[in-house]
């Protein structure tokens, strides 16, 4: 798949790869780990292929349209990026993007057939979420390109819930759609606080109010 990209949209996707590595040196950014509720996520296979036919007629038999379940868990990674504007290099264009990291993700028999969970960047807007694996998505009205066909996703993240969906064509007669719901996962420092103080009211509790413990008196 490829694309026609302009000289300029050239230099500009030059100028966000260097904004994006001084980013990572110089200001980190926040990730949480997020787990798919395997309930609410899934990966459809879809399929229009005809059956293709030989000289003596024997007939292939088309991969058929099928649904999987999506399973795993992945690092939700938002960063700030700042590029000078293509129009006034006196201005800069501030954008947040967003990206899933260290996935360990099950897609069932998804994955044999070309499924591929998306490590493409998107942009954030607010608590919405967009991504595609288009380069000039990210300099619309400067970058010129061209393909077939392009993997999306949009969907959003508050920083507790990432509700996602996405697009991952192969072919003219064959595609992925995927939906998922991933919520993030405690920290281990986090659970011992939340347990430390549900010990402390069960403890209070079994006191009762106004009670207070004092040492035996010997006679």
């Amino acid at each position: 798949m490829s694309s026609l990209i302009s000289p300029r949209c050239s230099a500009l996707l030059g100028q966000l790869t260097l904004a994006s590595t001084f980013l990572a040196l110089g200001a980190p950014a926040s990730a949480v780990e997020v787990r798919i509720d395997p309930g609410r996520s899934s990966v459809s296979f879809i399929s229009t292929a005809p059956p293709i036919c030989d000289l003596s007629g024997q007939c292939s038999v088309p991969t058929p349209s099928q649904v999987f379940s999506l399973s795993g868990h992945f690092e939700v990674v938002r960063e700030a990026i700042f590029l000078p504007s293509p129009f006034d290099p006196a201005n800069v264009i501030d954008m947040t993007l967003i990206h899933f990291d260290s996935a360990v993700v099950d897609a069932g028999g998804a994955a044999a057939l070309g499924f591929v969970f998306p490590d493409f960047a998107g942009v954030v807007a607010g608590t919405h979420v967009s991504g595609s694996d288009d380069a000039c998505v990210f300099f619309p009205g400067v970058c010129v390109g061209w393909s077939l066909f392009h993997n999306t996703y949009e969907g959003d993240f508050d920083g507790q819930t990432l509700i996602l969906t996405g697009q991952s064509p192969l072919n003219g007669f064959e595609s992925f759609t995927y939906s998922l719901v991933a919520t993030t996962v405690p920290e281990p420092g986090a659970l011992a606080c939340l347990l430390g103080a549900g010990l402390g009211w069960l403890a209070s509790r079994r006191r009762g109010p106004g009670r207070v413990n004092t040492p035996a008196r010997g006679r």
